[in-house]
């Protein structure tokens, strides 16, 4: 956030007020009722007024929004009354119009002075506009928010490693799936959640990375110990962000492929069960696909038929090309 110039302290102002048309932040000077005797070329471009519509006209009418009025005209009696002081030398952000009813967000310093034949008291306001700052603001929250809500629900696990091993996992959603609370820290970090047999693996895959000699995109798979001291299947991809100022850490997203493993090894053994099954029968056994090509065939089909080549060859094969070898 920029800082706007430190307030001038309490003084008297003698002759004539023009020296404030030199600086850059809008300034408008008012007496005790409130209306405006100074108005610089910055207030002029801030609130849309010019100097000649302004000078003489009550500030509150001109620059606050109605909502805010009588709150504005209560302070400044207050203040004329008594001597006190709740805003003056404070530096305040306050919403503010414009001569086209537009609202506006402003930085608002306000003290004051003396100044004319009867040494009357004065107050100067300095203001900076800052609407586009804070809408840039809001925008890269809303930014972080979103960002924030896709990390906590994704059903995967993003982790933070830093480069000593400590670590952080920002989602939850992710981490409830190994039944773990937000925020873990186990003895030992993180690769003390890795399996023993890939424990190795997983520190030289963490090596490559952190060295960028590893494909950020290149998918690694262990397995990951979970609360209840079940295992779960991870595929793993690591982005080194050590050097990003805002990270500085090595980013994990794994995802749980438990249940596709195990579907697919639950598969492969099936097909080995199915192929010693057939392969020990009596009877000849071949089984082509839609495509005309060989899926399976056993011992006793090709001595049956007394072709030139072992089962295994023959996987894959026109059926055509092996009738005609059996010829």
């Amino acid at each position: 956030m920029s800082n706007p110039p430190a307030p001038i302290p309490e003084r008297h102002i003698t002759g004539n007020l023009g020296w404030i048309d030199a600086l850059l932040d809008a300034v408008v000077v008012m007496g005790a009722d409130g209306v405006i005797i100074q108005w610089n070329g910055a207030a002029e471009r801030t609130f849309g007024w010019s100097a000649a519509d302004a000078v003489g006209a009550q500030f509150v009418e001109l620059c606050v929004p109605p909502h805010l009025r009588v709150a504005h005209i209560e302070g400044l009696r207050r203040y004329v009354e008594t001597g006190e002081k709740r805003v003056i030398g404070e530096r305040l952000e306050l919403p503010a119009m414009r001569a086209d009813g537009a609202t506006i967000a402003v930085e608002l310093t306000i003290t004051t002075a003396h100044g004319g034949p009867d040494n009357t008291e004065l107050f100067v306001g300095f203001m900076r506009e800052v609407t586009a700052l804070r809408v840039a603001e809001e925008k890269i929250e809303l930014g972080e928010q979103r960002l924030r809500a896709i990390v906590e629900h994704a059903p995967s696990i993003i982790s933070l490693v830093a480069s000593d091993g400590s670590w952080e996992s920002p989602g939850e959603a992710g981490m409830k799936i190994l039944g773990w609370p937000k925020g873990i820290d186990p003895e030992g970090g993180i690769f003390s959640l890795v399996h023993p047999d890939d424990l190795g693996y997983a520190l030289t895959i963490f090596e490559e990375v952190t060295n960028n000699t590893r494909d950020s995109f290149d998918p690694a798979t262990f397995r990951i110990r979970a609360a209840d001291g079940s295992w779960h299947w991870f595929e793993t991809t690591a982005h080194n962000m050590l050097d990003d100022p805002s990270i500085e850490a090595v980013v994990l997203h794994s995802r749980d492929v438990t249940e596709s493993r195990e579907s697919h090894q639950q598969a492969l053994e099936n097909a080995e069960r199915l192929s010693a099954i057939v392969e020990n029968l009596v009877a000849g056994v071949l089984v082509e696909d839609a495509d005309r090509h060989i899926a399976v065939v056993n011992g006793r089909f090709v001595e049956l038929f007394q072709i030139p080549a072992p089962p295994a060859a023959l996987v894959g094969a026109d059926c055509r090309e092996a009738a005609e070898q059996s010829k």
